[in-house]
């Protein structure tokens, strides 16, 4: 029979046990996403975009070299352009937690409100790309230190690098600020620009499925299957829908079912489901 110190000593390893467990565990996932934002690296970018391991060595050279200045700048750029403002932020809370939904979103309110605060500034650095003018001085000074020949090489695809990086490093400040559903859809947007940069695809973040379906021929198809905003709309809250009343907690799982036993035909496809779920579930339902 086992003496009620000794149950008392089995009952606290256990529990030390399970702490340690949790702990691992949190630090493996943490230890995952860190090494999957990381990516694209330096030598891949140079690799795919600037066609690295066919130039001669002293281009080789130019290439890390204009590359990490391009990443210093970039993350220069983002530093300065994002700013957290709390007093803004506690006061606006209410206008940050709309469409938050306890039965569809894995983090308290105050987590969603301040994840959707943390976008719209996100939004604001995006979108202050389209100002050439506000690009010109840092693309001149990456460019400056290179000679002319070099320049012409270079500087076609600066524009796509420098949005790579940018997005990496927005992908960073999610991820520290805990927000990893925009860590992981930043670091979607670097990893698309990447591989399209191979092809000429530039950056438009209003059309950024239809050209990540064209790219990926995934979802390409529903673009022309379903253009009209009606049929999106009617979709989204009958999918919004189903996942409050199957109690889905998740978006995946919510669009397994529907593939299953709701849109079981090939059109339209799960990836789509997704998009149009996760899209509801913010509270877009246009």
């Amino acid at each position: 029979m086992k003496s009620s110190n000794q149950s008392t000593t089995i009952s606290s390893n256990k529990k030390s046990f399970e702490n340690f467990l949790t702990k691992q565990n949190f630090k493996n996932v943490n230890t995952a996403i860190e090494q999957t934002i990381s990516k694209p690296r330096t030598i891949d970018i140079a690799r795919r975009i600037l066609e690295h391991e066919t130039c001669h060595i002293h281009k080789q050279r130019n290439n890390i070299f204009f590359l990490d200045s391009v990443e210093v700048f970039a993350k220069n750029y983002v530093d300065t352009k994002f700013e957290f403002d709390d007093k803004y932020f506690f006061k606006n809370i209410k206008k940050y937690s709309e469409g938050y939904d306890l039965e569809i979103h894995n983090v308290d309110i105050d987590q969603y409100a301040l994840n959707r605060y943390i976008e719209s500034n996100f939004i604001k650095i995006d979108e202050s790309l389209d100002d050439i003018e506000n690009k010109r001085e840092i693309f001149y000074k990456i460019l400056d230190p290179h000679p002319i020949e070099e320049i012409k090489r270079i500087r076609i695809m600066l524009d796509e690098i420098f949005r790579i990086y940018i997005f990496k490093s927005i992908a960073l400040i999610a991820y520290e600020s805990t927000a990893y559903e925009l860590c992981l859809n930043y670091h979607d947007f670097a990893m698309y620009l990447f591989a399209g940069s191979a092809v000429q695809i530039g950056y438009d973040r209003n059309d950024y499925f239809e050209k990540m379906a064209s790219l990926n021929g995934t979802i390409a198809s529903e673009a022309r299957w379903a253009p009209q905003s009606e049929y999106r709309q009617q979709k989204k809250k009958e999918y919004l829908a189903i996942m409050k009343e199957q109690g889905f907690k998740k978006y995946a799982e919510t669009a397994r079912y529907i593939k299953e036993y709701i849109d079981t035909d090939a059109k339209p496809t799960y990836e789509y489901v997704y998009k149009l779920i996760s899209e509801a579930a913010k509270g877009n339902l246009s």
